[in-house]
């Protein structure tokens, strides 16, 4: 039963092709003139060939007192609604207006070789009928391929259930050809490896979903770099700005523009602007951000250790100081006593409570020796406030740093970026504009005090987020308890290779488990004849295991968009180097801050007055002069000094075997 389906297939798909090219293709008189076309003998070139004859019916147009003549193309017009099936033609109106007024057909019987001359060249545009016949024949040919591909993928469905089961419930693996194209409504496309090396493919996150963010996660040199190269540069087609942390410099190479008025925030990279600090505090919740930013948590620390240099540097920024002022109070402790004086952070740094008041002047000196590296005010350099760019938000914004020197410099990246987001919340310009967050290398930075509010709220104002690292642990380590939530928040994750095992367990149960039905056989031997029994048997599974996500190739990976996963492999999008990646400032050693000098003492003892002076000048009441300081002995010289063996244990300072010197308590108080 099988052989005559296909037979009937075949036969299928050479006729449909054949009957439309039948209907479209050809002109009103060569259907007329096909049959006659394909009857006449061949091989009537040779032998009784040249003396065979074939029989052709003539459409001729006919008029009152004219002689009957044969129709050309441009006489005859169809006539779908024709009584007449042998001659469904009517006259043209050039026919008509002409003189003609009917059409007929007339009999005639001529040699084959002469007719199928006069039809090709005359009707059939010099076209043998083997190449009239090849167009349908490659149509049919196709169509019959498109089958025969169909039914092999139908067929191995089936046999994909038959081995592994039917899913019934979870997420669907689906597949990466025109898997999304009703969603390509202008959003973010990511450019996919051109299918059998031809054809280009894509996928596009919808524009609707952007909001909710985008989460990137893999190995070093998975493809990670690269997807968010393709992003930025599709949000630079559509006109959009981005805060881009690019710790490698890669981005800022291709992405910087200086006409558009780009920052660079690395205080060691010649282009960074000077930062207007007393303009971005115009509110105490300001201060507290960049406190918190500046001064995160450590693991395994007391919180008062973290809390109180948080409110003593919160306390001093309200005072809305700039970068050098702030340097001058953090280098006397003095000067941040008398800043604090009245206030409750005053018992921060009580003289009486020595570990806690060292361990707070010393995470302010940490901050001090970061803000030390900032470029002094300069209108030939710039100045960079997160007031003024989050109202007009047209500039991309690049931090970047320098493995030697990143640790400095984290302070710094971690107050900006929490600024900038919370300006992100406050009104601006340009409202329908969004502003993107490209975190490459996530872990890199310190914790983000703003950035789970970031992921979990703001949405609402329509700020993309795209968060790319290369392990769950990274994310738990910094944020603790949040992670799960900021793991959980962005709509659109795309997976590389994770190697390591727990992360790679987490994206195999993050992409989703399936419910499969399968039909279990089990049969019973018998004496002639074993019994077979069908049982349904339901089973979960992971849609992926974590040993697939471990052993993927680099810019292979699977994109998660609701419930559909996606295995895809992107295009190599090479990097294009239009600016440097990094430009030395000039920088000189930092000399010591300046310190207001001490106030003087008032000595002990009064000075000793001369010999001319004590006995010309009285006591106006009366009382003798205090006596003259008696002078200490003066010391042996070395000439008079005795002479002594020097044991080989005596040190420099002239004691020996360890024996201190003798205490002179005036010596140390002058």
């Amino acid at each position: 039963m099988f052989f005559p389906i296909w037979i009937a297939v075949g036969l299928i798909c050479f006729f449909v092709p054949y009957a439309l090219w039948f209907s479209f293709a050809l002109t009103p008189l060569q259907k007329q003139y096909f049959n006659s076309y394909l009857m006449i003998p061949r091989g009537h070139s040779t032998g009784a060939g040249r003396r065979a004859k074939a029989q052709v019916w003539w459409v001729s147009k006919t008029a009152p007192k004219r002689k009957p003549e044969i129709a050309v193309e441009s006489d005859v017009v169809a006539d779908p609604v024709s009584k007449n099936p042998a001659l469904p033609l009517n006259p043209s109106p050039k026919a008509q207006a002409a003189g003609w007024t009917g059409l007929i057909l007339a009999r005639q019987v001529v040699s084959a070789d002469g007719l199928e001359k006069v039809l090709r060249e005359g009707f059939f545009g010099d076209e043998s009928l083997s190449r009239l016949l090849l167009t349908p024949v490659l149509f049919g040919a196709a169509l019959f391929v498109t089958v025969l591909l169909i039914r092999n993928r139908i067929r191995s469905r089936s046999s994909h259930e038959d081995r592994h089961g039917r899913r019934t419930k979870g997420p669907e693996l689906i597949s990466d050809l025109g898997s999304n194209k009703a969603e390509r409504d202008g959003g973010i496309k990511l450019r996919l490896k051109p299918t059998f090396g031809i054809l280009p493919s894509s996928f596009a996150i919808p524009r609707r979903l952007e909001s909710s963010h985008i989460l990137l996660m893999g190995d070093t040199g998975s493809g990670k770099s690269n997807a968010i190269r393709q992003i930025l540069r599709e949000i630079q087609k559509r006109g959009e700005a981005a805060i881009v942390n690019d710790p490698a410099g890669e981005f800022v190479q291709e992405f910087y523009n200086p006409e558009r008025g780009d920052f660079v925030l690395n205080p060691l990279d010649e282009r960074c602007p000077s930062w207007n600090l007393p303009n971005e505090v115009y509110d105490y919740g300001t201060s507290d951000a960049i406190a918190a930013a500046m001064l995160p948590e450590k693991e395994h620390e007391k919180a008062f250790f973290t809390d109180a240099p948080r409110r003593v540097l919160s306390r001093l920024l309200k005072s809305r100081p700039s970068v050098q002022e702030l340097l001058e109070w953090m280098a006397d402790p003095t000067e941040i006593e008398r800043r604090l004086e009245g206030t409750p952070q005053a018992a921060y740094l009580d003289r009486n409570a020595g570990p806690q008041r060292g361990g707070v002047l010393a995470s302010l000196n940490m901050i001090a020796d970061s803000l030390a590296l900032l470029p002094e005010q300069d209108e030939k350099r710039g100045f960079f406030e997160t007031t003024q760019w989050g109202f007009k938000r047209t500039q991309w914004v690049f931090l970047t740093s320098k493995p030697t020197m990143r640790d400095r410099v984290l302070p710094l990246h971690s107050a900006w970026l929490d600024l900038l987001i919370l300006r992100m919340m406050e009104p601006c310009a340009n409202p329908s504009k969004p502003v993107w967050f490209v975190l490459d290398e996530l872990a890199s930075l310190n914790k983000l005090p703003q950035l789970h509010t970031a992921v979990t709220e703001n949405r609402k104002y329509g700020i993309p987020i795209v968060l790319g690292f290369q392990g769950r642990s990274q994310l738990e380590k910094r944020y603790g308890q949040d992670a799960e939530a900021m793991l959980s928040q962005p709509a659109t994750k795309i997976f590389f290779k994770t190697s390591e095992p727990r992360a790679a367990k987490w994206i195999s149960e993050t992409l989703g488990e399936i419910e499969v039905e399968r039909l279990k056989e089990s049969r019973t031997p018998q004496l002639f004849r074993s019994k077979k029994t069908f049982a349904v048997e339901i089973a979960t599974k992971p849609l992926v295991m974590a040993s697939e996500i471990a052993g993927l190739e680099p810019l292979n990976g699977y994109i998660k968009l609701g419930n559909g996963v996606m295995p895809v492999r992107f295009a190599l999008t090479p990097l294009r180097k239009l600016q440097a990646e990094f430009i030395a400032r000039k920088m000189t050693v930092p000399e010591p801050r300046s310190v207001p000098p001490p106030v003087p003492e008032i000595p002990l003892k009064s000075p000793q007055p001369d010999a001319a002076s004590t006995h010309e000048v009285a006591d106006p009441q009366g009382v003798a002069p205090d006596p003259p300081p008696v002078t200490p002995e003066a010391p042996l010289t070395k000439a008079k000094q005795p002479k002594r063996p020097k044991s080989p244990f005596e040190r420099k300072d002239g004691t020996a075997n360890g024996t201190a010197p003798d205490w002179n308590e005036s010596h140390w108080i002058d």
